[in-house]
């Protein structure tokens, strides 16, 4: 994550619990968060993306990547990515699925 706003760190994404919420501290083009699942990237079905309750329109404009390696900025992930998708409306969830022909490059 680019920045952390008060307590809410990037392990409060991924840790099941939907009472936590991770927070970045700015609202530049360089805020990120990267989740690496180094050697997952084969049999990737989907990508769940639940958003803060109460104020869904926050994420309008932000952009998913999926990247080999780890980019050193959002520009970077955007330039290397093997796939990406925009968050273009206001939701609770989002549900991505890249192409089944995503692989890995050998």
């Amino acid at each position: 994550m680019y920045s952390i706003w008060s307590d809410w760190s990037a392990d409060k994404c991924i840790d099941g619990d939907m009472g936590n919420i991770c927070h970045s501290a700015g609202t530049g083009a360089e805020e990120y968060l990267r989740v690496d699942y180094s050697g997952l990237l084969a049999g990737l079905a989907s990508i769940v993306v639940t958003n803060r309750p109460g104020q869904p329109q926050r994420i309008v404009g932000a952009r998913i990547h999926v990247n080999l390696g780890q980019p050193s900025s959002n520009t970077a992930a955007a330039a290397s990515a093997l796939w990406s998708d925009d968050f273009t409306s206001a939701s609770s969830s989002f549900t991505f699925s890249p192409p089944p022909t995503l692989t890995c490059p050998a």
